[in-house]
C-alpha cells in the first residue's frame, strides 16, 4: 500500500465512519445514539454509569452491556463509544453521570463488566477518557496537575483494571492537557497504556481533540476522529518528508486500526431493539434509599398519595453527546395515571389534568356551562387533606450535562419552599431525587429521601415497585454526599483557574478524605437503606496462595427479604507512606430471606494490597493489615487482622472487633502513617484542616506548578475573536449551539469556550485550514489587534 493511502486511513470518514471499512461508530454509554439524516434514532435508554455503579452488581452491568450490544447490531453499529471511567473528583463535574463514582476499584470493576458484556457480541467498547478528565470547564484547554501517587492510585487505576480484566478493543483519549501536552499526544501517558499494561488495541482521539497529529502518532494515538476534512494528513506527510516521522509509526497505527476492524467486524447474530424490561429491572437495583424516618416506606398499595413537584418531566439522563432518544417515554404523572395506585394532585395541577381529559365536553358547551364544569373539577385543599397523608415530591434539579459544570450543588429555593409548604399542611414528605452526582440537601424537611439517579426509561415503573414494597431498595452510593459543598476536599481548587486544574487534595478524594480526618458527611460512600435489617456477626481472615480471603457472617434480622452489599476496607496504619485511613478492596451483593444467615467469602488479591511510592513505584509493605467489614464506609462493625509479608507468608492475628476499634486505628494511622517520609511531605497532608497552598502542593509534586499560558492563535477560544467579524462568528456559533440537545444557554457557553482548532476539526470542512489562518490573523493577532494595542499605548501616554 502506498504511503499516501496508509495516511488517509489514519482518520475517520466524517463523524461516524472509518475509511476503507464499513465500520460505524456511535455515541451511547447508556444507550445507542445513532445519528441519521432525519435526526437521532430511538433506542433503549438504560440507567447512566453513575446509576449502574450504585447497583454494586457486576453481573447486572454485564447484562446492560450485552443489551447495548444487541441494539448496536440492530442498528448496524460496530463500535460503541463507552464506557467513561474517569473518577468523580468533585460532584460539580457536568459529566459525572457518565462515570462510575469516586472509587477507582468500584469504577474499574464496573467498567470491566460493562465492556465484557458489550464485546461478548463482537461489538467494540471504547474506554474513555484517558486520562485526568475531571471537569467540563475549559475542558479543551485546561492542564491537569497531579502528583504521582494520586495519578497512579486514583486516576489511572480504573483504566488499568478495565484493560487488564476486559481488554476493550478501543481506548479514547481526553481533551485536557497533562505535563504540557494534549492527553492524546502525551507519550508518558500512552506508554503506561501500551508498555506497562500491554494494551494492544486501538487508541482513538476524542472528537476534535487533536492538536499535533505527528506528536500523537509518535505517542501512540492511532486514529483521529472525526476526520474527513482534517488537516492531519497534510501534517503527517510534511512530518514524514522532514524526517520527523518514521513509516514504521504509520504502519503501527494502521495495524491497530485494522485490528479494531477485524474484531468489531466479526460475524454478528441478528438482533432487535427494545429492552424495556431489562431497563426496569436494572433501574430498580440502582436506586438508593437515603432516609426513611419511622419506616414511612413502603406504602400500602391502597394508600392515596399526593404527587407534587416536577411530575410531568422525564429526568432520566444527562445532556450532551450521550443523550439517547428513548423508545419508551414516561413521566411520574403518566406512570401513576396509567397504573392502579390511587393518587391526587395539587389543586392547580389536578384541575388542569381534568380539563385535559374532558376538554371536548367543555369546548362543546356554552361559556356558562363550561364555567360550571370547571368549577366542578376544582379540588379544594380540604379535599386533599382528606385523601392523602403522604406526598411524593419530585425535585427539579439542574441537569448534568457535557460542556459545563454545575455551579451549585444545592436544592433550588423553590423546591425547599414547596417542601416546607406541604410539610406545614401535614403531609409526610418522600423526596425523590433524579441526578447524576451528589448534591447538598441541607436542612430540607423530608421524612424519606429516595435517590433515583438518572435511571433510564424504566425509571418510574421501577420507582413505583419500590414505593409500594414490591421490591426492597438495594442500591448503595458510589460517591460521598456531604452536608455542604465546602466539605469537599477538592472544592477550593475546582474548577480550574487560569486553565490549570490543580489536584492539590492529592489522594484525599471522596471518602478517603472524610474517613481519614473524621469529617462529617450527610451520607457516606457505600450507604443505602433497605426494607430489611442486617446484622454483621463474625469475620475471619486467612491467607491462601498469596491472596486474603475474608469469611463474613451476615444475618437478615428484618421481617422481609432484602439485599445487602457487604463491603471490605483495608487499613495499614503503620505504612511508611502517607495513605488514606482505609480503602475499599472487595464487596459482594447478596440477597437474604428474613431470618437467614450466610457466610460471605470476599477475596482480596495480593496485588490489590500494594501501593505506590511518590516516584511511581508499586510496592508491597510488610506489616499488620486490618480488614474492616460492614454496610458502608462509616459503619464497619467487624475487624480482622493479618500480619502479611511480601514473600506470601502471614501470621494470624487477633480479629476481635471488641478490642480494636475504628477510632483506635484512626489515631494510630494519623500518628504513624508516612512517618519515614514526613520530611518530604508537607505537614498539611497529615491534617488537611485548611486548603493546601501552592507552595505546599509544589513540595508534594517535587516541581513547580506550570505557569498559566495565554492561549493564542488556533488554541484561543471562539469567544476571544475581536473585530468586525466577531458578530458573524458569534451568530454562527449560537446557531450551532441552539441545534444541540439540552439547555440553550449552557450549550452556547460550551461552544464559545471551544478552541478554534477544535471547531475547525468539527466543522465538517466548513472551517478549512486556510480560513482558520485568515481568522487567526485578522481577528486575533492581525491589523485589528495591532490597532487596539496602539490605541491602548496612546491612552497610557495621555
Amino acid at each position: 500500500m502506498r504511503l499516501n493511502k496508509k495516511i488517509s486511513y489514519l482518520e475517520g470518514d466524517g463523524y461516524w465512519l472509518l475509511k476503507g471499512s464499513r465500520l460505524r461508530l456511535s455515541d451511547g454509554p447508556h444507550g445507542l445514539r445513532k445519528e441519521a439524516p432525519r435526526g437521532t434514532l430511538r433506542a433503549t435508554c438504560f440507567p447512566t454509569a453513575s446509576a449502574l455503579a450504585c447497583s454494586w452488581d457486576e453481573k447486572l452491568v454485564e447484562l446492560v452491556g450485552e443489551s447495548l450490544a444487541t441494539e448496536c447490531i440492530a442498528q448496524d453499529v460496530d463500535v460503541l463509544l463507552g464506557p467513561g471511567v474517569n473518577l468523580q473528583r468533585h460532584p460539580g463535574c457536568g459529566r459525572n453521570f457518565e462515570y462510575f463514582g469516586e472509587d477507582p476499584l468500584l469504577s474499574g470493576k464496573t467498567a470491566a463488566a460493562y465492556i465484557r458484556g458489550v464485546q461478548s457480541k463482537n461489538v467494540a467498547a471504547t474506554l474513555k477518557h484517558f486520562a485526568l478528565n475531571s471537569q467540563e470547564t475549559d475542558r479543551f484547554l485546561a492542564e491537569s496537575v497531579v502528583d504521582e501517587r494520586a495519578l497512579r492510585e486514583l486516576y489511572l487505576m480504573p483504566f488499568e483494571i478495565a484493560i487488564r480484566e476486559s481488554n476493550p478493543w478501543a481506548v479514547m483519549t481526553a481533551y485536557n492537557r497533562f505535563e504540557g501536552l494534549n492527553a492524546g499526544e502525551n507519550k508518558r501517558l500512552l506508554d503506561i497504556l501500551r508498555s506497562e499494561w500491554s494494551y494492544d488495541g486501538c487508541v482513538v482521539s476524542d472528537w476534535g481533540s487533536v492538536e499535533n497529529r505527528v506528536l500523537g502518532l509518535e505517542a501512540g494515538m492511532d486514529l483521529e476522529m472525526p476526520g474527513g476534512s482534517s488537516p492531519s494528513s497534510a501534517e503527517i506527510k510534511k512530518g514524514y518528508r522532514k524526517g520527523q516521522l518514521d513509516e514504521e509509526l504509520i504502519d503501527r497505527a494502521l495495524t491497530n486500526i485494522e485490528k479494531l476492524e477485524d474484531r468489531a467486524g466479526a460475524m454478528k447474530r441478528s438482533a432487535r431493539l427494545g429492552h424495556y424490561r431489562v431497563a426496569v429491572d436494572v433501574a430498580r437495583e440502582c436506586m438508593v434509599l437515603l432516609k426513611n424516618d419511622g419506616d414511612l416506606l413502603p406504602l400500602a398499595a391502597t394508600d392515596t398519595i399526593l404527587l407534587a413537584g416536577a411530575i410531568d418531566e422525564a429526568q432520566i439522563q444527562g445532556l450532551g453527546s450521550s443523550r439517547v432518544e428513548p423508545l419508551v417515554t414516561n413521566t411520574p404523572l403518566k406512570q401513576w395515571r396509567d397504573g392502579e395506585h390511587p393518587y391526587i394532585l395539587e389543586p392547580r395541577r389536578e384541575g388542569a389534568e381534568e380539563f385535559e381529559k374532558k376538554s371536548k365536553v367543555i369546548r362543546g358547551q356554552s361559556r356558562e356551562r363550561a364555567a360550571d364544569v370547571a368549577a366542578d373539577l376544582t379540588v379544594t385543599e380540604s379535599d386533599n387533606d382528606r385523601k392523602a397523608g403522604v406526598c411524593l415530591y419530585f425535585a427539579k434539579l439542574s441537569p448534568d450535562a457535557e460542556g459545563y459544570d454545575r455551579l451549585s450543588l444545592e436544592l433550588s429555593p423553590e423546591d425547599k419552599m414547596a417542601v416546607d409548604r406541604l410539610k406545614n399542611k401535614g403531609y409526610a414528605i418522600v423526596l425523590i431525587l433524579q441526578t447524576g452526582a451528589p448534591i447538598a440537601l441541607g436542612d430540607v424537611r423530608a421524612d424519606a429521601v429516595l435517590l433515583m439517579n438518572y435511571a433510564g426509561e424504566g425509571a418510574y415503573e421501577a420507582l413505583q415497585s419500590l414505593i409500594y414494597g414490591l421490591h426492597s431498595p438495594s442500591g448503595r452510593l458510589c460517591a460521598t454526599w456531604t452536608e455542604k459543598q465546602e466539605d469537599i476536599a477538592s472544592d477550593p481548587y475546582y474548577p480550574a483557574q487560569d486553565f490549570l486544574a490543580q489536584y492539590r487534595e492529592s489522594i484525599y478524594v471522596g471518602y478517603r478524605y472524610h474517613v481519614t480526618f473524621d469529617k462529617p458527611v450527610a451520607y457516606p460512600f457505600g450507604y443505602g437503606l433497605t426494607y430489611g435489617k442486617f446484622r454483621y456477626e463474625q469475620i475471619e481472615a486467612e491467607l491462601t496462595a498469596g491472596d486474603v480471603f475474608l469469611n463474613v457472617r451476615v444475618t437478615n434480622i428484618g421481617k422481609r427479604k432484602a439485599k445487602e452489599v457487604v463491603q471490605a476496607y483495608v487499613s495499614f496504619p503503620t505504612s511508611s507512606l502517607l495513605r488514606p485511613f482505609y480503602e475499599l478492596k472487595a464487596w459482594a451483593k447478596v440477597e437474604l430471606e428474613a431470618g437467614e444467615s450466610r457466610d460471605i467469602v470476599l477475596k482480596i488479591p495480593h496485588d490489590r494490597l500494594k501501593t505506590y511510592t511518590p516516584q511511581g513505584e508499586k510496592i508491597f509493605e510488610d506489616g499488620v493489615y486490618y480488614f474492616l467489614c460492614g454496610p458502608n464506609c462509616r459503619d464497619l462493625p467487624l475487624i480482622a487482622s493479618l500480619e502479611l509479608h511480601g514473600n506470601g507468608q502471614s501470621d494470624r492475628m487477633t480479629g476481635d472487633s471488641g478490642t480494636v476499634t475504628i477510632e483506635h486505628l484512626r489515631q494510630r494511622h494519623l500518628l504513624f502513617s508516612g512517618l519515614d517520609t514526613s520530611s518530604k511531605i508537607p505537614a498539611i497532608y497529615k491534617t488537611m484542616d485548611r486548603p493546601v497552598s501552592q507552595v505546599e502542593f509544589e513540595q508534594l509534586l517535587g516541581r513547580k506548578v506550570p505557569e498559566s499560558v495565554a492561549l493564542q492563535g488556533v488554541h484561543a477560544p471562539l469567544c476571544a475573536i475581536r473585530g468586525p467579524l466577531r458578530p458573524l462568528f458569534l451568530k454562527i456559533a449560537s446557531k450551532r449551539a441552539d441545534a444541540m440537545p439540552g439547555d440553550r444557554q449552557m450549550n452556547r457557553r460550551a461552544v464559545l469556550s471551544m478552541p478554534l482548532r477544535a471547531l475547525a476539526r468539527l466543522s465538517e470542512g466548513l472551517l478549512s485550514p486556510r480560513l482558520l489562518k485568515f481568522i487567526v490573523f485578522f481577528c486575533l493577532r492581525g491589523p485589528h489587534r495591532s490597532k487596539r494595542i496602539r490605541r491602548t499605548e496612546a491612552q497610557k501616554h495621555v
